[in-house]
């Protein structure tokens, strides 16, 4: 139970920290998408934490033809998204 309970706290960080970046951003640029990779966000809890967390005046765009792992330095070779 107590790794459970750290495991959940390490989620919580990391979903604040990620929600102070995205209000950053929004506060300084005019951003209306964005993008979520990582195969962390193949986790449910993960990727349910960071939805929750992302405001709703965003359009979140989620990879449809490659993994959520995939980087790409060229925006051309960006891989197709679905907005959610």
């Amino acid at each position: 139970a107590d790794s459970a309970m750290l495991a959940f706290g390490v989620i919580e960080s990391m979903t604040a920290c990620i929600n102070r970046v995205i209000e950053e951003a929004i506060s300084h640029y005019t951003i209306r998408d964005i993008c979520v990779y990582g195969s962390l966000f193949e986790s449910k809890v993960c990727a349910d934490k960071l939805l929750l967390a992302i405001p709703s005046s965003l359009r979140i765009m989620l990879p449809t033809t490659q993994p959520l792992d995939v980087l790409h330095t060229n925006n051309s070779e960006l891989p197709s998204a679905l907005s959610v």
